[in-house]
C-alpha cells in the first residue's frame, strides 16, 4: 500500500473510527471479527512454536515446553529418549 493510502485511511479512522467500528460490529459481526483477528495477527510477534522445529528432538522439546515442562525436565526426557533408543538398537 502506498503512504498516501495509509495517510488517507488514518485520516478516515480519526474522523469516523469509533462510530464506523461500532457500525461494522453491529451490521456484520463475522467480518468485524475477521478484521480484528487479521489485525492482531499482523501486529503480534510470531510465537516460536513448532514451525521452527527441524528435528524430532526439536519437536519433542517444543511439545514438552508447550505443556509446561521446564528446561531441566525437557533435557532429562531427551537424554532418556536417546538412551532408550540406543538400548532398542542393541536388541
Amino acid at each position: 500500500m502506498s503512504e498516501k493510502f495509509d495517510a488517507d485511511l488514518l485520516a478516515d479512522y480519526e474522523s469516523n473510527g469509533s462510530k464506523a467500528i461500532a457500525e461494522a460490529r453491529a451490521k456484520a459481526p463475522e467480518k468485524y471479527l475477521d478484521t480484528v483477528s487479521r489485525r492482531i495477527a499482523a501486529v503480534e510477534p510470531k510465537t516460536d512454536g513448532f514451525e521452527g522445529c527441524k528435528t524430532k528432538e526439536d519437536l519433542g522439546r517444543a511439545l514438552l515446553k508447550s505443556v509446561g515442562f521446564d528446561e531441566g525436565c525437557v533435557t532429562c526426557a531427551c537424554m532418556s529418549s536417546e538412551h532408550f533408543g540406543q538400548l532398542a538398537l542393541a536388541i
